[in-house]
């Protein structure tokens, strides 16, 4: 059995669900396109109505924006992409969506202050947060981004925006129920707002009036009244300002106050003012009709058609009609309605004329325009030409300083090159006179070791031999003068013999230390030692990571020197009591530290030229190495020396 469809065909429901399954694809087609026109844009001010357009399509679905809101958040930054990302952000703040809302403002941000910290729109942006969080209810918050608003509009001179500052300021204050502050800021948004923004103004005198209708004084509120009247009669040129439709009986709690309070104004007005007081008197007319003073009523009328201009008299003569009739007065009624259709008839011809006018305008304007058509055409053509010449004398003019620039630029290469050559060979000058101080140092220090070398020859060969020889025919004779011995010359000569041998050993082994051809450097140093030891002080010598191989011989003696001048610079000069010796490779260096506890000296005050440090310093720069001095008066002395091995 077939299911009813309550009165639908069969045919009808299956079009129907087409219909819906095509929805969505001729939507994404449809934001398709206006993404399309979006890209294409130009003018910032576009862009509102066509992202109204996306709104009405997409919703509040963000995945519906997707493709708009990645292009909006791109680089570069443009002026049509800063006012999409503003009113993106905005559309859903103004839904009460605030998480979105105020992530989008600050995503937006981000994206503009990275391109441009002055960006017109970032005050704007601030204003609107802070309107965000003044709905939220946190105003704390709402205070901090309005005055940040502020400062950027200021930076930027944007003061037409002031007004939006202090609005929210005001809001923020009347929630608090701060009503001062909240006036205060009121008064700055309506004195700050565009004059010719009519809706902004309306709006903030609007409030101001209510404002002062609650907290006073009097005198304010008068003063706005006034200024509302201005205003509205200001914005009603060409059509009637009845009494209802002026919006001033919503200042009012009663009829009485209505009554009463513009009673005071027309009186205070009557004495003639740039206020078109009829607009006052019909005002009160109407509250007199409505109170069922009729009299009253048709007295204020008479005296407002005196005063009144000629756009109020339909509005005037409208409500004489309806007074009069209540007062069964039907004559009067009769001739009040009878000058409101004249006036109504005239204000017709007058649109007439005016259009008429308006096309005669319109046709001479066309006119004078295909004339000035013509003689832009002649002027852009002699601008052409204008232009051509002075695009080539720009391009000469550029041709000219370009190979002036290149000249200089080559002329400073040119001098930049023999400079440098010039500093190529002072430096050659300087490592040859090095090279050669270096091959004179080491000639010397050669030549010192050869002579060494052949004195301790000598000594050990020459007056060694003598010696032991001498030795030797003591030890013949000793039998054969033993009266010698009981006057003891033998043991004192023999002694003195001994110790002539042994300081001919010390000298000729100080000249050239065998030990280092036997042991190396180690064993010479162990030597040094006990010679030190044997001088009455305290010696230790320490080796850490060292091996004799790490140094050729003429390197070691070289050590050698260095390290036997500072134990006699430290015996004969510093009064020491205990050396240390220490010797340590590492990383292809060799570390010597000796430290002394002796009287030390002022290492600024010293001089290095003496033969002792001279020798010590000169071997040093032989060896490639640096040394450095550490000691101070009555503190011992320290001396670091590091060598390329």
């Amino acid at each position: 059995m077939m299911p009813r469809f309550h009165n639908l065909s069969f045919c009808k429901i299956l079009l129907c669900c087409s219909l819906l399954f095509s929805l969505p694809l001729a939507s994404n087609a449809q934001l398709d396109s206006l993404l399309n026109v979006f890209r294409d844009l130009q003018d910032a001010t576009k862009v509102g109505p066509l992202f109204k357009e996306m709104g009405t399509v997409c919703a509040y679905d963000r995945d519906c924006f997707q493709d708009f809101e990645a292009y909006t958040y791109s680089s570069p930054l443009t002026p049509v992409k800063a006012q999409g990302m503003f009113l993106y952000a905005s559309y859903y703040a103004n839904k009460s969506l605030y998480d979105i809302g105020d992530k989008l403002f600050e995503k937006g941000l981000r994206v503009i202050k990275k391109s441009d910290q002055k960006h017109p729109l970032i005050g704007r942006f601030y204003i609107a947060m802070a309107v965000s969080f003044r709905y939220q209810n946190v105003l704390d918050s709402a205070i901090y981004y309005a005055d940040k608003g502020y400062t950027a509009l200021k930076q930027n001179k944007l003061d037409q925006y002031y007004w939006m500052y202090y609005k929210t300021k005001y809001l923020v204050y009347l929630d608090l129920k701060d009503y001062k502050r909240a006036d205060q800021n009121l008064i700055q948004a309506y004195e700050s707002a565009d004059p010719n923004n009519r809706m902004d103004r309306g709006f903030l005198l609007h409030s101001l009036l209510l404002a002062k209708k609650e907290r006073g004084p009097q005198s304010d509120f008068i003063k706005y009244l006034d200024e509302f009247i201005k205003f509205k009669k200001a914005g009603n040129k060409h059509k009637e300002l009845d009494a209802e439709h002026s919006g001033l009986l919503a200042f009012f709690d009663s009829e009485e106050e209505a009554i009463k309070v513009l009673e005071e104004r027309l009186k205070k007005l009557e004495g003639g003012t740039e206020v078109d007081i009829s607009l006052s008197r019909l005002v009160l007319a109407d509250k007199y009709t409505k109170n069922n003073q009729g009299d009253a009523a048709i007295e204020q009328l008479n005296k407002a058609e005196k005063e009144g201009s000629a756009s109020t008299n339909k509005s005037l003569y409208w409500q004489k009609f309806q007074t009069y009739r209540q007062l069964n007065k039907h004559q009067q009624a009769y001739d009040a309605i009878e000058k409101y259709l004249t006036i109504q008839d005239s204000s017709y011809r007058q649109l007439l004329d005016k259009q008429i006018a308006e096309h005669e305008v319109i046709f001479k304007t066309k006119e004078k325009e295909q004339e000035l058509v013509l003689k832009k055409a002649e002027l852009a053509e002699a601008k052409i030409v204008q232009q051509s010449i002075f695009g080539l004398f720009l391009l000469l003019a550029t041709l000219a300083m370009t190979f002036f620039y290149m000249y200089k630029k080559r002329q400073k290469y040119i001098q930049s090159l023999i400079a440098k050559d010039m500093t190529i060979q002072q430096q050659k000058i300087i490592e040859l006179e090095q090279k050669n101080k270096l091959l004179s140092l080491n000639s010397m220090i050669e030549g010192q070791e050869s002579e060494r070398m052949r004195i301790a020859q000598d000594l050990h060969d020459g007056l060694g031999g003598l010696l032991t020889t001498v030795k030797a025919h003591f030890s013949t004779i000793q039998k054969e003068i033993e009266n010698i011995e009981s006057l003891n010359i033998y043991s004192k000569t023999n002694r003195l013999i001994d110790e002539a041998c042994t300081e001919v050993r010390r000298i000729a082994h100080d000249m050239v230390p065998y030990s280092i051809k036997i042991s190396g450097l180690h064993g010479a140093l162990e030597d040094l030692k006990e010679s030190v030891i044997a001088r009455g002080l305290e010696c230790e010598v320490e080796i850490h990571n060292f091996t004799k191989d790490q140094l050729n011989e003429q390197q070691a003696n070289m050590v050698y020197r260095i390290l036997q001048e500072i134990t006699n610079n430290a015996i004969k000069h510093a009064q020491a009591n205990h050396i240390f010796i220490q010797l340590m490779g590492h990383e292809n260096k060799l570390h010597i530290l000796v430290e002394d506890d002796g009287v030390g000296f002022d290492v600024s005050k010293q001089d290095y030229h003496g033969m002792g440090l001279k020798s010590i310093n000169s071997r040093v720069a032989y060896l490639g190495g640096t040394i450095m001095y550490d000691s101070s008066p009555g503190q011992g002395t320290n001396i670091n020396i590091e060598i390329d091995v």
